[in-house]
């Protein structure tokens, strides 16, 4: 798409730089504008790979020093008038063709699903008008408005964004989408992050601390109103797990907010997780056979509106984190 023959590192321009470095603006190029660089770059597809017959490809498995080798040495054993062996060999290079011949083919096809899954239209801004075009017929300055749903039909420069997140998993194999940042980075940022950041270092023991400091106040507090020392510790040990449930909300985005609908709802594994766990958590409390067998105590009013409140203000204390991060410009931890 980039007509530059030295393309600057775009993520690490600002947007108004990219713009300005594209000569375009947020309102679009204008049409004609957009026709001259179609004729100028090209249509924005990657040319076809050259077709090969089945039987080429197959032959073409043969075309390794290693098979080479082992083609000889059952020549060699067929002088010898090893016949049995010289056919194990043989036998041997032909499997070995035909499964590498299907491996081939399997990747082939996946290749032709990504092309076709490849959005065959895309909405931009031309001339301030938004239009609908399409994908091979976007140009460098194009300014593409994606929508929830929408497959990203060329490389994009984000100029802004709200809560985005892009299912990325055809390409890395992630299991859950990606946040994604307007905000310029490093030009010679590594492409992935470390597994394990300082800022992921804080968050860790910023829960943890949060966990600690609420299991213990419910502990003494329990004990200061005179309950039982079993009552007690069961309210501890519900705190905990109430407050790791709610937790799994909190991490659902690392940076972004999770106080949105999409936030508490859009992970069906937390969901998966938190109700089945929920569900144990109260048989253990309320039902009196696990009670006997597992020493606990069924909880008060008090006691269940003082963990629901201490769950409540983490999520919040977490989130409060969050947005301090956000107004620092730290879109990732």
């Amino acid at each position: 798409m980039n007509p530059c023959p030295s393309p600057p590192a775009w993520h690490a321009l600002a947007a108004e730089a990219a713009l300005a470095a594209l000569r375009a603006s947020p309102q679009g190029l204008a049409p004609e504008e957009a026709a001259a660089r179609l004729a100028r770059d090209g249509r924005n597809e990657l040319p076809p790979p050259p077709k090969r017959s089945a039987l080429a490809r197959l032959l073409r498995r043969f075309h390794n020093v290693l098979i080479y080798v082992l083609l000889a040495a059952g020549a060699n054993t067929v002088l010898l008038g090893h016949l049995t062996d010289a056919g194990v060999i043989f036998g041997v290079a032909l499997v070995n063709a035909i499964v590498g011949d299907k491996q081939e083919g399997k990747a082939e096809r996946a290749l032709k699903a990504v092309r076709a899954m490849l959005a065959a239209t895309a909405i931009v801004l031309r001339g301030g008008q938004r239009r609908e075009v399409a994908a091979a017929e976007l140009v460098a300055g194009d300014v593409v408005l994606p929508g929830p749903g929408d497959r990203v039909p060329t490389n994009l420069r984000l100029l802004r964004e709200k809560n985005l997140e892009i299912d990325e998993a055809v390409l890395t194999g992630d299991s859950v989408p990606v946040e994604k940042a307007a905000a310029a980075v490093a030009a010679d940022a590594p492409p992935a992050e470390p597994l394990i950041t300082r800022l992921l270092l804080f968050r860790l023991a910023y829960v943890t601390v949060l966990m600690i400091a609420a299991a213990f106040f419910v502990f003494e507090r329990d004990l200061a109103r005179g309950v039982s020392l079993e009552a007690a510790r069961t309210a501890t040990v519900n705190m905990l797990v109430i407050g790791e449930l709610v937790y799994l909300f909190n991490c659902r985005r690392f940076v972004a907010s999770s106080l949105d609908w999409s936030g508490l709802t859009g992970n069906p594994v937390a969901l998966a997780v938190a109700a089945p766990l929920l569900a144990l958590q109260l048989l253990l409390t309320c039902e009196p056979t696990l009670q006997a067998l597992f020493a606990t105590a069924p909880l008060d009013a008090a006691a269940w509106a003082l963990i629901l409140a201490l769950a409540l203000a983490k999520f919040l204390a977490v989130e409060a984190e969050k947005a301090l991060l956000r107004r620092l410009g730290v879109v990732r931890l």
